[in-house]
């Protein structure tokens, strides 16, 4: 808690000199956190037992909530028993009578069931205001100790308290960053700015007028992303459903997503390269951080402030958003942490970012800002660093990690003295504090935004693309959602690296890149692409592209699968079996990919019984419960359960379907099986050579 209350006061003192207006409160511990889901239901279990058997069934059975009245007496009840009432004190000094108590927290309750709906003025503009002073509101419920605290969140909040923390330093950061870029109140000043450039453009362009007024509700999208305005779901329940079947699809399908993520290693030493890194020490650091008894190297990075956007984003990298903790939410986080994905995609992207503060570093101890060569200081003024930022860099000391000698951090730029910012304090105009934290702050988004170019994590446009656009807890902004799951990154692979490769300065810059970026990915997508063959039970796949049996589809399926395809990639990308969807269904994708394979299931079958043809019934269904089946994909128990268990179990309520499923590897992909299906043991070693098209 203390390290949270260190931030947190951080984050107060930067608001704050960047012109916020935030006051201190001495028995401030953490922020409140309060469901209006929970508000509205205050409650209901008492009033369910006012009601008669009938009438209890079908409120449960419809999950009705309680009248209003009911939910407010009882939210107000539970909250008299746990607020401090001393805090409660009028302009007088007399304490608050339980009267004006009532008042007052039946006035939040108002506030959070009706989502600030009680505070709106018919006719005024509504919004946040002013940013800058956003967070100086003074808190309006004090409990009387921890544990009323706690017992509150367990019964009207969503979120744990980690979560809550979390929340409150992204909310602030991104406020601090608002109000450093366009003012005390940032939405104003954009609305201002993209007013004018789109009147602008539209005064010289007026045949344009509908593609300028496309462009500009894209921009309105992007900034909302950005500054996290989003709008409440029409329907909770239809948004909370669909969330759901989304994270139960990532819970059953991502287990062996990790195999697939070897093509993450093209865009690491590509983007290390582009940034000067010695590739040595990239690999060094890359085991180093997947060694899972380093605690200190995990320490350190920890300490350095990287690691942490991905315990706090990693689902952005399927397109996911949370609207609360649910059991699937919870059962997508097991999967991904059981498969190993989360800690190897950490530990490479940890890696990047270690010798990236090395590297910096370095270069603070041999250059001066004036004497950075062309192409190290395009790259760090790519985002807005400044002379001072990086004579304030100059003035920390660098620590020793061992195999990294010259480690600058945020950390060491926070414990500059203030003596030692003196002469650039006068040259800048700016306080010690404030060139510290500016300067923290730019080393910090260099760093972590060159990662999640390494290691590719969807920044804000492709989340405002693939969801910003629509609208939540409505069918047509679900089925949207729904069509982007998986999405994410390969649309991330395009917006950042075919972008920046056809961003460099020349002709032969942009190919190499290019070229490098194909490559890369297409080889460790082949890679990719035989162990997953190998794990299933079938030997290598012919990657020979000249023997006509199969080699070019290989190649095109690599390409696809090591995401430099983009869209096309996301189906090989999900690790979807061999099933008999369409086209169609597999590029509008899983969930409507996963509808589709139900009705084959049942409407398929029924239409073969009745033109007395094999149905395999019984498999298919098996098929579809397995593909259903949390934790059933894991790339390290897969095979086993598959021909221990699954296949077993479908050839004897199918007789054949065996022989079908070999049949049709064989006939379509030219692949035998060296642990055949239903076999309980492998028939004989996997056959490499079949990789060469060798017979």
């Amino acid at each position: 808690m203390k390290a949270f209350h260190d931030t947190a006061e951080s984050l107060k003192q930067a608001f704050n000199e960047a012109g916020g207006n935030i006051g201190t409160l001495e028995d401030w511990n953490i922020p409140q956190h309060h469901s209006q889901d929970r508000a509205l239901a205050a409650g209901r279990d008492q009033w369910l037992q006012t009601l008669s058997d009938v009438d209890r069934a079908k409120a449960i059975a419809t999950r009705k909530l309680p009248p209003a009245d009911w939910a407010r007496d009882a939210w107000v009840a539970d909250k008299m028993a746990r607020v401090n009432r001393d805090a409660y004190v009028k302009e007088d000094g007399a304490l608050f009578d339980d009267a004006e108590m009532k008042s007052f927290l039946d006035a939040a309750w108002q506030t959070v069931a009706t989502n600030g709906a009680n505070k709106i003025e018919p006719g005024q503009a509504t919004g946040f205001g002013a940013r800058s002073s956003r967070n100086a509101e003074h808190r309006a419920i004090h409990y009387k100790d921890a544990q009323a605290w706690l017992d509150d969140v367990k019964q009207y909040g969503e979120k744990g308290i980690y979560q809550i923390m979390i929340d409150h330093v992204s909310r602030l950061s991104r406020d601090i960053a608002l109000i450093k870029t366009l003012g005390p109140n940032p939405d104003r000043l954009f609305n201002l700015l993209a007013d004018e450039v789109w009147q602008r453009d539209k005064l010289q362009n007026p045949t344009k007028g509908e593609a300028l007024d496309k462009q500009r509700t894209w921009l309105d999208t992007l900034y909302n992303e950005v500054a996290g305005k989003h709008e409440p779901p029409a329907s909770r329940r239809l948004a909370n459903g669909f969330q759901a079947v989304r994270d139960w699809l990532i819970a059953t399908r991502l287990g062996s997503a990790i195999i697939t993520s070897l093509s993450d290693e093209g865009t690491l030493y590509l983007t290390a390269r582009v940034n000067d890194l010695p590739l040595m020490q990239v690999a060094r650091n890359e085991l180093a951080a997947m060694n899972p008894a380093n605690r200190e190297e995990l320490r350190l990075a920890n300490r350095a402030g990287i690691s942490l956007d991905t315990a706090i984003g990693y689902m952005n990298r399927f397109g996911q958003e949370s609207l609360g903790p649910s059991f699937t939410r919870k059962m997508a986080s097991a999967t991904l942490r059981a498969s190993g994905l989360l800690a190897i995609t950490e530990a490479r992207r940890r890696a990047f970012q270690t010798t990236m503060f090395d590297a910096i570093g370095h270069l603070t101890r041999t250059k001066d800002f004036a004497a950075l060569d062309p192409h190290d200081s395009r790259m760090l003024k790519s985002t807005g660093l400044t002379e001072a930022e990086y004579r304030t860099w100059q003035l920390a000391k660098v620590e020793d990690w061992g195999h990294n000698e010259t480690v600058l951090t945020p950390a060491s730029i926070m414990h500059i003295p203030d003596a030692d910012l003196a002469a650039l304090s006068v040259t800048t105009g700016k306080t010690p504090s404030a060139l510290r934290n500016d300067a923290m702050m730019r080393l910090l988004g260099h760093v972590i935004d060159e990662g999640n170019m390494a290691v590719i994590e969807p920044g804000a446009r492709e989340r405002a693309f693939t969801s910003g656009q629509f609208s939540r807890g409505t069918w047509s902004g679900e089925l949207a959602r729904s069509f982007f799951l998986f999405k994410s990154f390969p649309i991330a692979m395009i917006e950042r690296h075919f972008y920046r490769g056809m961003g460099q300065e020349t002709a032969g810059g942009k190919a190499v890149y290019l070229a490098s970026l194909l490559a890369g990915t297409t080889l460790l997508g082949a890679v990719s692409q035989q162990i997953a063959e190998l794990v299933a039970g079938r030997d290598p796949r012919n990657m020979n592209p000249i023997d006509g049996k199969g080699g070019g589809r290989f190649w095109v399926a690599a390409l696809m699968k090591g995401g430099s395809l983009g869209i096309y990639g996301d189906f090989l990308f999900s690790n979807v079996t061999r099933h008999d969807n369409s086209v169609l269904a597999s590029m509008l994708g899983p969930v409507f990919g996963e509808v589709e394979s139900m009705l084959n299931v049942s409407q398929g079958n029924l239409v073969q019984w009745i033109m007395d043809k094999d149905t395999h019934a019984g498999a298919e269904v098996l098929r579809e419960l397995k593909g259903l089946t949390p934790g059933a994909s894991l790339w390290y128990t897969k095979s086993a359960l598959d021909h221990l268990f699954f296949q077993q179990l479908q050839d004897y309520l199918s007789p054949g379907y065996a022989w079908k499923v070999e049949n049709r590897a064989r006939r379509e992909f030219g692949q035998e099986s060296w642990w055949g299906f239903a076999h309980p043991t492998p028939d004989r070693a996997p056959d490499l050579s079949k990789a060469w098209g060798t017979q």
